[in-house]
């Protein structure tokens, strides 16, 4: 039987993402560090115990921003996997997810960067950016290991390892970007990084194995 939703419970959540949407455009266009909770209750139209009424202040509603967003990101790569086909093709469709995800807001690489500096000078910016990776760490490693138990892999591979290396690897593009958006291509190097991911999933096994 389906739970009927009340209205106050809607107009709850109506408010919540009204007050995530204004302050993505204020962090877009001040910065965190320039951001503040008032600047985001007038972006909203909204009162002060509206706010605090969804979120304790400014790095909730940070954590909030960063985890929508990874859950977005998430769902579109387990959504470009493709079980009939091949390793390597997989791995191209998984980073084209990624990339689309990122092309298709512009403002977000940008903001995402400007998280990660936050995070090495705030302990609770750490936090909360490192809870980030590691969402994204157990939804690629469940992959990895789904495809390790398949024999498609050699079993050697650590799917945490291998989760970390694959957004190391994302990540640096994308900063590259961020700095040289005139020189860095990233649907060019799409096909090079699924080589290079294909070579340590599936390398050769061990002697001896």
């Amino acid at each position: 039987m389906r739970t009927r939703t009340t209205l106050p419970a809607r107009r709850g959540r109506e408010t919540r993402q009204r007050i995530l949407d204004a302050a993505y455009a204020v962090l877009v266009r001040s910065g965190y560090g320039g951001a503040s909770v008032d600047d985001i209750i007038a972006e909203a139209d909204v009162s002060k115990g509206a706010l605090y009424h969804h979120f304790t202040g400014k790095e909730q509603i940070f954590q909030a921003i960063l985890l929508d967003h990874i859950r977005s990101c998430a769902e579109q790569m387990v959504a470009a996997v493709d079980p009939g086909a091949s390793l390597r093709t997989n791995i191209e469709r998984i980073l084209r997810a990624s990339w689309s995800e990122a092309e298709a807001d512009p403002a977000w690489p940008a903001l995402q960067m400007e998280f990660w500096a936050h995070a090495t000078r705030d302990e609770g910016a750490r936090k909360v950016v490192a809870e980030s990776y590691s969402k994204c760490r157990r939804i690629i490693a469940r992959l990895v290991t789904s495809l390790r138990e398949a024999g498609v892999l050699r079993e050697s591979v650590d799917p945490q390892a291998a989760a970390r290396l694959f957004i190391a690897l994302n990540d640096g593009v994308l900063l590259q970007w961020q700095v040289e958006p005139t020189r860095v291509r990233p649907r060019r190097l799409i096909a090079p990084m699924a080589e290079m991911i294909e070579s340590f999933l599936a390398g050769a096994r061990p002697e001896g194995r």
